[in-house]
């Protein structure tokens, strides 16, 4: 699935977020002041679960 940004929805990096949730997102789009869309990645959330993180 494709996501259509424009300048005002741009994406940011993950280094925005928290050190905890950063290892879970891909990217992280502000929509506005208060929403913002995020990309987890799937591999990274398995591994946690796996090894009994989450």
């Amino acid at each position: 699935m494709m996501f259509a940004t424009s300048p005002k929805h741009a994406a940011t990096t993950p280094e925005t977020l928290s050190s905890t949730l950063r290892p879970y997102v891909s990217a992280l789009w502000q929509i506005d002041e208060r929403q913002a869309l995020a990309l987890l990645d799937p591999e990274a959330l398995f591994s946690a679960y796996q090894q009994g993180l989450g």
